[in-house]
């Protein structure tokens, strides 16, 4: 990569970190562009336990 010279899991791991960065970005602009309407695409903030007592409440519904 640039004329530098890696072994194949620093490249693979360049290439993961840089990839990251990316999406980092995109979630930055969907959340811009959703403003209020921004839906989590993990547990929200102070929402661990009840997410956790709704996964409880799947598992044993299985």
């Amino acid at each position: 990569m640039r004329g530098e010279n890696h072994l194949v899991m620093e490249a693979i791991e360049r290439q993961v970190a840089h990839y990251a960065y990316h999406v980092g970005q995109i979630v930055y602009i969907g959340k811009q562009l959703k403003g209020v309407n921004w839906e989590s695409l993990s547990i929200p903030k102070g929402k661990s336990e009840e997410y956790l007592k709704e996964m409880l409440k799947k598992q044993k519904g299985n």
